[in-house]
């Protein structure tokens, strides 16, 4: 029995696939709850550890917020550009010890609201990577614990 804090949706796609997410509003990864009117979360790790799909994702709330040290030209380890509503960003990740060494955190998202569209972990010697859960709190975890940088939520 599913509580009642996760609802799945099936949509139909014009190939004859369905498109299943799983609208939550108390998220099961990160305990990150719904405190707005309007869409539910919809947790990027839901299916797995890899990045997917996603709305309202505090993990991912957290690395926008830390991009935003770019947009004020406050720190030289990030950069961001803006073009007609859509923000691209990197976050150096050099000096973080993931399983897979990466040089930065590449994620792209529309302006200001709740989806993030893209997101690769980036380093010279292999292709672009979609980031985990246990990444993604490995990079905050650096930024905020060991160079204080803000994070609101």
């Amino acid at each position: 029995m599913k509580d009642k804090a996760t609802q799945t949706t099936e949509t139909p796609m014009a190939d004859d696939r369905v498109l299943a997410a799983v609208h939550i509003t108390k998220c099961s990864r990160c305990g990150h709850e719904k405190s707005w009117n309007g869409s539910d979360i919809l947790c990027p790790f839901q299916n797995g550890d890899i990045f997917a799909d996603n709305w309202c994702c505090r993990q991912i709330n957290k690395l926008r917020m830390i991009c935003e040290n770019a947009i004020d030209n406050k720190d030289s380890r990030f950069h961001h550009q803006y073009c007609e509503g859509q923000n691209y960003a990197t976050i150096n990740t050099s000096e973080i010890d993931f399983e897979l060494h990466a040089e930065c955190l590449y994620i792209t998202w529309y302006k200001s609201r709740g989806r993030t569209e893209g997101m690769w972990l980036m380093n010279q010697d292999y292709p672009p990577r979609k980031p985990t859960f246990f990444d993604l709190q490995k990079i905050i975890e650096y930024y905020h614990l060991y160079h204080k940088i803000n994070l609101k939520h």
